[in-house]
């Protein structure tokens, strides 16, 4: 998979708030699970172009465990909540 990634070194304090969001979304967990066992979007490719922080990362993970293709461009750069899309690149998104 082609990637570009500014800052790899980021990914540590990226994953920290995503695994917040995973503790503290139990809905969105639920739809996770429903997703892992049904696998509704397989063999599809889904885009985004997004502001991406830690909630908009955790969804592009639940979309990925329902057998999505993930395709993240980051909107939004001068947020100061924002996930660095480095975050993701470890996952295969």
């Amino acid at each position: 998979m082609d990637s570009v990634v500014r800052d790899i070194t980021l990914c540590p304090s990226g994953e920290k708030k995503i695994e917040w969001v995973r503790r503290n979304m139990p809905l969105l967990n639920a739809i996770r699970a429903d997703f892992e066992r049904e696998k509704p979007f397989l063999g599809l490719t889904v885009g985004l172009s997004v502001h991406l922080e830690a909630k908009t990362a955790y969804l592009c993970r639940v979309l990925q465990a329902g057998g999505a293709n993930m395709i993240v461009t980051e909107r939004g750069e001068r947020s100061h909540a924002r996930v660095r899309p480095s975050r993701l690149h470890g996952r295969g998104i």
